[in-house]
């Protein structure tokens, strides 16, 4: 069975064969089509209700101002980040970025900034760990997810 929806000047359409003639959606229809929508949003649909996870390390400046981002802390992709944010600064004759003595984290699917502590509560929940090393508990560290 052929069915094609399409919005037309704003309205929705549908016809029944590919080159049918296109008829505007009924109320009652569009009204369906909320319900099933509301009902497959309120449901256990995992798109909606993913649980929040971790997508890759951080590092904070001194002055919180600045992150750079890298698969693991200090790796080279995060040294280049570092690098090209202090290299802007510097040709924008801005304050130097200070970046020892600033925060290691990790950021999480929603883009927050997440401590060591607070990353370590994520990843525990969403099943990221997959090893410990001694004394790392209640903290979590790069090696702890790769």
């Amino acid at each position: 069975m052929y069915y094609e929806e399409k919005l037309i000047n704003g309205i929705l359409m549908w016809r029944n064969t590919p080159h049918g003639v296109w008829t505007q959606c009924s109320i009652e229809k569009m009204s369906q089509m909320i319900i099933d929508l509301k009902n497959q949003l309120s449901s256990s649909n995992p798109i909606v209700e993913m649980e929040n996870r971790l997508v890759c390390s951080a590092c904070l400046s001194k002055c919180g101002k600045h992150m750079a981002i890298g698969i693991r802390h200090f790796d080279k992709v995060m040294r280049k980040n570092m690098n090209g944010l202090s290299y802007i600064a510097e040709y924008a004759n801005l304050p130097v970025i200070n970046w020892r003595g600033g925060e290691q984290g990790f950021i999480d699917r929603k883009s927050n900034f997440l401590n060591r502590e607070d990353a370590y509560i994520v990843a525990k929940n969403a099943n990221q760990i997959i090893r410990q090393y001694g004394g790392d508990e209640g903290k979590l560290f790069s090696e702890n997810l790769y």
